[in-house]
């Protein structure tokens, strides 16, 4: 037997959106997936001592699949970003940084907007959401080529009394968290305390699955 820990994610975006966008060669990742190929699973990064800290850089990545080709955001250059394994209790530390370099002034109140600027959200976990914690109301800016690009750091305090569970980071930009959490999301485990449940759940084998499902008849030529 077997734990698995799901996330499964639907789009449904429809309508066209004109934006220009430049990031550097070395930033582009490429993320490829053909029919028959071995089920990948994200890299893993574990707290240790009651820490965890993580940098996620905002970049551009190209999807090449057998059915269908698109550019989209992504973290770190990856289509599904490391999964985190955390503990109740633990201080996450996260810096984002926004390599999304066009000035996008375009404004349209409940539609597509701001459609670089950036943020994080934790999504699923009982945490605050004063800065520098859970705060989607703060972006960070696109990146204007010359000076350092734009970054927040988050610190997110798991309380002690916490549940465990699946949680997930992804952009939350108003106007623009579909088009960049398309690509662009990293999974976070919350474990039970050591001890707390029966060990024939505890040592059961563990995997994680993320499964992105993107409409292609809703797919902009």
């Amino acid at each position: 037997m077997m734990k698995v820990s799901l996330l499964m994610i639907w789009y449904f975006l429809g309508g066209e959106a004109e934006s220009e966008f430049r990031t550097p060669d070395f930033l582009v990742g490429d993320a490829m997936s053909q029919v028959g190929q071995t089920i990948q699973y994200p890299p893993e990064i574990w707290s240790e001592n009651g820490e965890l800290y993580y940098e996620i850089d905002l970049t551009i990545c190209q999807y090449d699949g057998p059915y269908t080709s698109y550019t989209t955001r992504c973290f770190n250059e990856m289509i599904v970003a490391h999964t985190l394994h955390i503990y109740p209790g633990d201080v996450v530390t996260i810096k984002m940084t926004n390599y999304l370099s066009n000035k996008d002034e375009h404004t349209n109140n409940n539609g597509w907007q701001l459609l670089n600027k950036t943020n994080l959200h934790f999504h699923g976990a009982h945490i605050s959401a004063d800065p520098p914690a859970d705060d989607v109301l703060t972006y960070i800016q696109p990146w204007d080529l010359v000076s350092e690009p734009n970054s927040i750091t988050y610190i997110y305090h798991m309380p002690e009394y916490h549940t465990s569970g699946l949680a997930w980071l992804h952009p939350h930009p108003h106007g623009a968290a579909a088009l960049q959490t398309m690509g662009a999301f990293a999974m976070v485990v919350i474990h039970d305390i050591p001890g707390s449940v029966p060990e024939y759940i505890s040592d059961l084998e563990e995997i994680t699955l993320a499964i992105n499902f993107v409409p292609l008849d809703n797919m902009v030529e």
